[in-house]
């Protein structure tokens, strides 16, 4: 069986492949001492450190205590220290929606 490729068909290989893919523009920057990502398509910022909670609790290891006592329950649920594992910033779920 022999395929053949037209221009059409290449062209849209390489668009499928990337070729026509637009790139968001993200521009990197601090505000009030945190490093921050701004995505400019989308209008979007988050912050750089993709584990924020870890880095939190190696600065204060009183924060599970703050968070717990700030916000007791989510859903119901009491907010208890083993919803928050310290030594990797992995949260359960409901530990995740009292921060």
């Amino acid at each position: 069986m022999k395929i053949k490729m037209t221009g059409a068909g290449l062209l849209a290989g390489a668009l499928l492949l990337g070729g026509g893919a637009a790139q968001a523009a993200l521009v990197n920057y601090t505000a009030s001492g945190a490093n921050l990502v701004y995505d400019q398509d989308r209008d979007l910022t988050w912050v750089a450190d993709a584990n924020l909670f870890r880095t939190q609790y190696v600065a204060d290891n009183s924060v599970v205590s703050k968070i717990s006592n700030a916000v007791p329950t989510v859903w119901g649920h009491t907010v208890v220290a083993s919803d928050f594992t310290t030594s990797t910033g992995v949260m359960t779920w409901w530990g995740m929606n009292s921060v």
